[in-house]
């Protein structure tokens, strides 16, 4: 691969309509970026497909900065994030807002969130958590 997308940083991707097909292009782009630290899929309708990203997020160790809003991948999405992100315990920012995870995908991604020590930016904006989401989320804090 070209070396300059080998030391890339920053990679956005927002507002593309991708859509699910799409999924195996940006794991593939995401194998090739080792320096990446901050990446944007917002607004991509990739909807549940994003659980497939969770190995290629893992790899990501220097990634501060994930912003997968307004991709409706509900609690099945959610719980690939979580699993991608695991081995990465220094993200600074999350906008995972507008993805209809509900309650249940709250009760997934909250636990994983107390590992995240340096989080400064967590957007859950537009999620239906309801006052069991907030129930969850104040026992997390």
């Amino acid at each position: 691969g070209a070396a300059w997308f080998q030391s890339l940083g920053i990679l956005d991707l927002a507002e593309n309509s991708l859509g699910p097909r799409s999924v195996a292009w940006v794991k593939a782009l995401l194998r090739r970026t080792v320096r990446l630290i901050a990446l944007d899929l917002g607004g991509c309708d990739l909807g549940t497909s994003v659980k497939e990203l969770g190995p290629c997020l893992a790899g990501l160790t220097g990634l501060r900065e994930i912003r997968l809003q307004m991709n409706a991948y509900g609690q099945d999405g959610a719980v690939g994030i979580v699993l991608g992100l695991e081995q990465n315990k220094g993200m600074t920012c999350m906008d995972l807002a507008f993805n209809c995870m509900m309650p249940t995908g709250m009760a997934v991604v909250l636990p994983a969130l107390a590992q995240q020590v340096h989080l400064t930016h967590l957007d859950l904006m537009g999620n239906a958590v309801e006052d069991e989401g907030c129930r969850l989320l104040a026992a997390a804090v």
